[in-house]
């Protein structure tokens, strides 16, 4: 008896710690409302009409790849989700952040997530870890629009290079012809979910054929059809009339953008790794330790995930508008790449203590950040939730010509970190136009804030 309790204990903290995560994540999201972009997305691009249906979302999405850009995968499911109430995408989202979590175990841990004696720490080091260095979290992972674009597509990425990994890492893997079709097939979903983490998950998937090309090892026909549908997939994403006419594809270094400008968006790349130094500090000291222990196999592993993680950043350069909130894969890659070196340290007796204390640092750390994100968050969904009142106040009065406070958020937990929540000059511009039609007045106007 006393040893069947101590075998399930792992399992129950394992899945204490998920549980936290989760309700942690739905907090986040259940706090944050919806903002900006999610107020122009409830209205189909055909017709300006309501989105409720699936075909309208379609209608919608020929006309969004027109005049917006290419990514109609992730922003059809935002229009999905507002077909809903709130509440169903504030209880789906969080799944998906957990999904996220689990794979990077998965990677990580040999392809294993079966709890065992300290595994529950490490999830949650892990989720520390995300939680301080993913640059615009709150963007990234609790507002509606940015879920849909970034955290979802880094469970898609994930998904789409973990046969590739396993090929890599020679893992036992058997696929009958329906997954080999469906896995071609969902290439080309995830080579047109995102500019720059496709491209990311494209190259690793690429460097790892080209790896078993180099050695002579025989690769089945479906991992370079796959590749070939995930490019194609993200040709149909970018070369769009709307990536036409806005001057958006930047090809030529030299030619189009000039070598000041490069200089100028290489500099913007470097100033989104502002928050990634959590994740390169534990993958220099885990890498130290590993080298200290003559063990460079794991290494060289980790070393795919840096590659992409680099590829993911720095396409960045071609991209006009440099915000923080698309450095979101590239964490999530250098996390996967930390977990394959502390993977292999913990397998080694002499540096598990080493392990458990940089876990330990992570997990007390994010504990204090936590709090303060989360108050941040709660703090910026009262206001909002004042001002949709008196909008909606106004409006029971006969009163449509509104004027609103600005919001300025405290830390990146907060969705509206970074974005122009109200426009104070201008009424009849983004996001002031989607948010007056969305709510039935003429106009609303922000006025500034030194709060």
């Amino acid at each position: 008896m006393i040893k069947a309790e101590r075998k399930n204990k792992p399992f129950i903290y394992f899945c204490a710690v998920i549980l936290i995560i989760y309700i942690i994540m739905f907090l986040g999201n259940y706090f944050t409302p919806k903002v900006v972009d999610d107020f122009g997305y409830c209205y189909n691009w055909a017709t300006g009409e309501r989105v409720k249906s699936i075909a309208d979302i379609a209608e919608s999405m020929k006309v969004h790849r027109v005049y917006a850009n290419g990514r109609v995968i992730p922003h059809g499911i935002v229009q999905f989700f507002l077909i809903f109430p709130d509440i169903v995408f504030d209880i789906i989202n969080p799944l998906f952040f957990v999904a996220e979590l689990l794979l990077i175990i998965y990677y990580a841990f040999d392809f294993k997530i079966s709890p065992y004696d300290g595994k529950a720490l490490i999830v949650f080091g892990v989720f520390g870890l995300i939680w301080l260095a993913q640059p615009a979290f709150g963007q990234v992972n609790f507002w509606l629009d940015g879920s849909c674009n970034y955290l979802i597509a880094s469970v898609v990425h994930l998904v789409f290079f973990l046969p590739y990994y396993k090929l890599y890492k020679n893992a036992p893997a058997s696929y009958n012809t329906v997954l080999k079709v469906l896995f071609v097939l969902f290439g080309f979903i995830a080579g047109a979910f995102s500019e720059n983490g496709s491209a990311a998950v494209m190259a690793m998937a690429g460097i790892t054929l080209l790896i078993k090309i180099i050695k002579k090892e025989k690769v089945q026909i479906f991992y370079y059809l796959s590749l070939i549908t995930s490019f194609t997939g993200y040709v149909s994403m970018v070369f769009v009339p709307a990536t036409a006419s806005r001057g958006r594809l930047k090809l030529s270094l030299f030619g189009f953008i000039g070598p000041r400008l490069i200089l100028s968006r290489i500099r913007g790349c470097l100033l989104i790794t502002g928050s990634y130094m959590p994740v390169v500090a534990v993958f220099i000291i885990s890498a130290m330790f590993l080298l200290l222990a003559k063990e460079k196999k794991a290494i060289k592993t980790s070393l795919i995930f840096v590659f992409g993680s680099f590829v993911s950043l720095f396409l960045l350069v071609f991209v006009p508008v440099q915000s923080d909130r698309r450095g979101y894969f590239s964490v999530i890659l250098m996390v996967v790449a930390d977990l394959v070196l502390i993977n292999e340290l913990n397998k080694k007796t002499g540096y598990r203590k080493n392990v458990f204390k940089i876990i330990c640092c992570f997990a007390a750390f994010s504990i204090i950040i936590l709090g303060i994100g989360l108050f941040d968050v709660y703090r910026t969904n009262s206001l909002i939730r004042e001002n949709r009142q008196y909008i909606l106040d106004c409006r029971n009065n006969g009163q449509y010509d509104v004027k609103i406070q600005d919001i300025l958020p405290k830390t990146k937990y907060s969705a509206i970190d970074g974005l122009k929540y109200i426009d104070t000059a201008d009424c009849d511009s983004w996001p002031n136009d989607s948010m007056a039609k969305y709510y039935g007045v003429n106009s609303i106007t922000g006025i500034q804030t030194d709060d």
